[in-house]
């Protein structure tokens, strides 16, 4: 069984391609695929603009993927991100990976939170940002990391 967890911009290209959420179900249903989320990719879908047509599309399609996901605490921590109750507490290792991924500039924490959490979890993030992977190969090397497009043909093989 390959156990995944989705970046919430993935959740964008599942809309897009006919057919996906089909074969989604089809390899939960097989028990070949098992997927997990936080809070954060809820929070960051709830969060798209009301004046973006594709708000209610995402927010259906979360419902949706929440029959077939595992709802997991987050692996380490944010101010003004994580849900307390919602997140696990480590050794500090953890927090020095969020804020490594987070990167100088302290960007980027619902994207680093979910590698984290990933990493510790998971056996494949799907996530289409491009400075991301690198930074979480290097910290993670176990975990895989693949591009939504990436996904879909592996799909088809588990």
């Amino acid at each position: 069984m390959k156990t995944v967890m989705f970046d919430s911009m993935i959740y964008d290209k599942i809309i897009e391609t006919k057919g996906f959420m089909e074969l989604l179900k089809a390899r939960h249903r097989q028990g070949v695929l098992r997927i997990l989320d936080t809070h954060i990719q809820q929070d960051q879908l709830t969060a798209t603009p009301l004046s973006n047509s594709k708000r209610a599309q995402l927010l259906t399609l979360y419902e949706e993927l929440k029959s077939l996901a595992e709802r997991i605490n987050t692996s380490g921590a944010a101010w003004d991100v994580s849900r307390w109750d919602e997140a696990a507490y480590g050794n500090g290792d953890e927090e020095k990976a969020i804020t490594e991924i987070m990167g100088p500039k302290g960007k980027h924490t619902h994207d680093a939170l979910i590698a984290v959490t990933a990493a510790i979890h998971v056996d494949t993030l799907v996530t289409n940002e491009s400075r991301m992977p690198n930074q979480i190969k290097s910290r993670f090397p176990q975990l895989e990391v693949l591009k939504f497009e990436g996904f879909q043909r592996a799909l088809g093989t588990y």
